[in-house]
């Protein structure tokens, strides 16, 4: 099973590949409340980014949101919610360090790593699940490499 986070060059397209890349990047579970579905809480965040991109659409670009998300990734900011982005953009914007996303190959196994632990029935699956979505900087690969090989793939 592949996952794809659909994002081309780093930048979304729209709300959802947005959500995708911040699932990817900063580590927000959809599936962390147990009393709504997971599809559910993506549609009803992505109707919440677009709202709010509508209300200022010169200063949230989605390459403006991607850097975000990038600089908040840097800075180890956690967000409780997607829409606590929107907080750091004036901050993301004025710094000059900030790279421009890119999403590699760690980005894209992760996903498909985190695909695969929902899916699996084994006991330990719920545990690698949250290490691979909150492992950050270069303990992401670190994570990755230990779930390959725990769980035997290459």
């Amino acid at each position: 099973m592949t996952v794809s986070t659909d994002v081309h060059d780093g930048t979304p397209e729209n709300a959802t590949q947005l959500l995708r890349l911040i699932e990817n990047q900063l580590g927000w579970d959809p599936y962390d409340d147990p009393d709504v579905a997971p599809y559910k809480r993506r549609s009803t965040e992505a109707a919440k980014i677009n709202r709010k991109v509508k209300r200022k659409p010169d200063l949230y670009t989605w390459r403006n949101l991607a850097t975000t998300v990038a600089y908040c990734h840097n800075k180890d900011i956690r967000l409780d919610t997607p829409m606590g982005l929107f907080f750091h953009v004036d901050a993301a914007m004025e710094d000059t360090k900030v790279v421009d996303v890119v999403v590699d190959g760690t980005d894209e196994a992760i996903a498909a790593a985190v695909a695969l632990e929902r899916v699996s029935d084994a006991p330990d699956s719920q545990e690698w699940e949250r290490r691979l979505l909150r492992a950050t900087g270069n303990a992401r690969s670190e994570v990755l490499a230990e779930w390959r090989a725990a769980r035997g793939v290459t």
